[in-house]
């Protein structure tokens, strides 16, 4: 991850691990970039309410970030990016 992400930016391998020393930092950063592109009122909701409130915003931040949705979705990286997230995910759903 750290390679290719290295390659498509046009910076040293060095440079990206200074900012992501490991493969966990990485996907937690890309989860954090994806959530931001979402809107502000995307998040991990902390009850139902917060769940149900949050909804609109939610689905329309995926439908004016289509593209970066359907990468995240549909790719070993999107993949890889939520399943590290799985816990966190669970965890805040089930409350």
């Amino acid at each position: 991850a750290h390679d290719a992400l290295a390659r498509r930016v046009g910076v040293s391998r060095q440079t990206v691990y200074r900012y992501f020393p490991d493969r966990e930092s990485l996907l937690q950063a890309l989860w954090e970039r994806v959530n931001r592109a979402l809107g502000s009122g995307v998040g991990m909701p902390e009850d139902e309410e917060t769940l149900l409130a949050m909804m609109g915003d939610l689905y329309r931040g995926f439908d004016s970030n289509a593209a970066l949705l359907t990468v995240a979705m549909s790719t070993p990286q999107g993949r890889a990016m939520r399943n590290s997230m799985k816990s966190v995910r669970q965890k805040s759903y089930r409350k």
